[in-house]
């Protein structure tokens, strides 16, 4: 099993045994941040390549 998956397993038991936990997950595959970000995972996704651009970005614009 790849690490993706596991990440994936763990976070739906999670959120099976806890509905209202605040989970965080570091993804660097944006396909994969997208789906734990939907239900039934409604995670907060941290370090995709998409979160990291956008971060960079708003940075960029507000140090101009």
């Amino acid at each position: 099993m790849d690490d993706t998956t596991q990440s994936i397993l763990i976070t739906k038991r999670i959120r099976d045994l806890n509905k209202n936990c605040k989970i965080i997950t570091r993804m660097f595959l944006d396909e994969v941040a997208e789906v734990l970000m939907e239900q039934p995972f409604n995670t907060e996704v941290i370090s995709s390549s998409k979160f990291t651009l956008e971060t960079m970005k708003r940075e960029i614009l507000l140090s101009v």
